[in-house]
Formats: structure tokens, C-alpha cells, sequence
């Protein structure tokens, strides 16, 4: 079957019109899923196969330059788990999705709400009431059909999080304020994944990556869960741009640490001002 799928997927490929950019053959979107059809397989299986001959599918293209085949295979077959679907976590999912990370597992137990419009990518006049990760599920599958999508509409805790997070080769922190965060970090310990958090108050912000065995963020916001809930950032607000900064810094990371390319954060926290356009990177170590 393997040389038959090889066959279909090379007959529909072309060969890309911009040799800098797209040197190697490319493959539409719709014969991806036409070819999935016909074989009985995924399309996330599909995307793998034309990827491991050596052709890219267009969608992913302009990722070439930077991450070759087998990078983007590697994030095909990553899973990420988002914990939050607010702020952070509805950028995180999108950016994590157009980049073809292949399963993402969506986690949030809250509903959209008039004040989340200033800067929730899924919060629209249509959502508002509705859960935020079954929200973010039915966007997604529309800007990625590829991904394989779970949604959990629950707050993590102490009894859901060993399920939730089980075979995720990331997670990526989304929580607003400190409920949680460290009953977050601790399971990712326990269950030995990388963490990715993320937090934002007013115009400021921070990012680390936190690998098992690091001390991560227990250092600075202690070993018991506060329950403070947003805590500094209703009283600093919330604004949208360090938001969307934030969740592009976590998404980088995560990319990095699926590819092993470049160098994480890891054991550094990456501070941002945006008032004052200053970014600092501390040792956490």
C-alpha cells in the first residue's frame, strides 16, 4: 500500500513555481484529503506521507525555508496539550495548528463572556455562553482539517490532569492568574513533559520553558496553588497585543523544543514591557 499511496501522492503533486521558496514538489490541500479518502487513512497519516517523499504540502510551504521535511513531520506527529483557551491559549491553539503541530488536546472549563472581546481569539458576538475550547475545536478544524482535535470542557485539577495530559509531548500553560499553575507544573514534572507558561499583566509579560527536573517556576510563586484567580491582571488589565505577543513567544518555543532546533528557554524567564520596549532575560537556574 505504502508504494501505491507514494504513487497517488507523487501524481498529485506539481512542482512549486517559486524555486527559492518551494524548490521541491507541492501537493493542494484537497488532493491531500482526496488521497486520504481513497487509502482510508487520516489526513494528518496523508500530510506524514507526502512529507517522507519528499513533497510538501502547499499549506505548509512557507515553513520550509526554515524547518525542513522531516521537522514538519516531527510536529505532525507531536501532541500539544493547551491548558486555557482564553487569551493565551486561543492564539497558542491557532498558531500551533497553521504551523501543523498534528494533535492538539483543548482544555478549559469557562464560557465566553462579554469581556473577552477585547482580546480571546475565538470570543465573538456568535460564541459568547458557548464553552471556549469546544469553541476553539469547531475554528480550528476549519483552519486545519488535518490536526486531530480533542476538546475537554473542564477546569484542570488534581483528578482530570493524569488523563488529560497523558501522551502529550508538550503542554503548553494558558491559565489566567495562579489557579493551577502549580498543580500544572507539577503534573508535567510527574509525568515528565515540557512545559511551556506563559503570564501577562497589563502591557508585561513573561515566558519559560520548563523541562522535568527544572525548578521551573516554584521559585517564584511557591508550591501551593494561590487563590487569587486573575489577581494582577485585573488590576493591571488586559490588554490584546501582549497577549498575542505572549502566545507567539510560547508557540515558538514549542516548535523548538518539538523540532529540538535552536535554544529554549529553558531555566530563563523571557520579561517583556511593552510600554517601555524592553525585553530581559533572567537565569532561573
Amino acid at each position: 500500500m505504502m508504494a501505491e499511496l507514494s504513487r497517488a501522492l507523487f501524481n498529485a503533486s506539481y512542482q512549486g513555481s517559486h524555486p527559492r521558496t518551494d524548490p521541491r514538489r507541492l501537493i493542494k490541500d484537497r488532493e491531500i484529503g482526496r488521497i486520504a479518502e481513497e487509502f482510508g487513512i487520516s489526513r494528518n497519516e496523508a500530510e506524514i506521507a507526502a512529507l517522507e517523499a519528499e513533497i510538501a504540502p502547499a499549506r505548509y510551504v512557507r515553513n520550509m525555508a526554515a524547518l525542513d521535511c522531516k521537522d514538519q513531520i516531527r510536529l505532525l506527529k507531536s501532541r500539544a496539550a493547551i491548558i486555557g483557551l482564553g487569551g493565551l491559549g486561543g492564539y497558542v491553539a491557532q498558531t500551533l495548528a497553521r504551523s501543523g503541530v498534528g494533535s492538539l488536546v483543548l482544555v478549559d472549563g469557562d464560557v465566553f463572556e462579554q469581556t473577552n472581546l477585547n482580546r480571546q481569539a475565538f470570543s465573538t458576538i456568535r460564541t459568547l455562553g458557548e464553552n471556549k475550547a469546544e469553541a476553539a475545536l469547531e475554528k480550528i478544524r476549519k483552519m486545519n482539517p488535518s490536526v486531530n482535535l480533542e476538546w475537554e470542557g473542564v477546569f484542570l485539577d488534581k483528578d482530570n490532569a493524569g488523563p488529560i495530559l497523558k501522551g502529550a509531548d508538550v503542554i503548553m500553560d494558558c491559565l489566567g492568574g495562579l489557579d493551577n499553575r502549580v498543580l500544572l507544573q507539577q503534573a508535567a514534572r510527574d509525568m515528565e513533559i515540557p512545559l511551556i507558561s506563559a503570564a501577562l499583566a497589563g502591557f508585561t509579560g513573561h515566558v519559560t520553558v520548563v523541562f522535568p527536573g527544572d525548578q521551573g517556576l516554584f521559585p517564584l510563586i511557591g508550591r501551593e496553588d494561590d487563590s487569587s484567580g486573575e489577581g494582577v491582571e485585573t488590576d493591571l488589565g488586559c490588554p490584546c497585543p501582549p497577549v498575542m505577543l505572549a502566545a507567539s513567544i510560547q508557540c515558538s518555543e514549542a516548535v523548538k523544543v518539538l523540532t529540538r532546533k535552536g535554544q529554549a528557554l529553558q531555566n530563563k524567564l523571557l520579561a517583556f514591557d511593552l510600554l517601555d520596549n524592553t525585553f530581559q532575560v533572567f537565569d532561573l537556574s
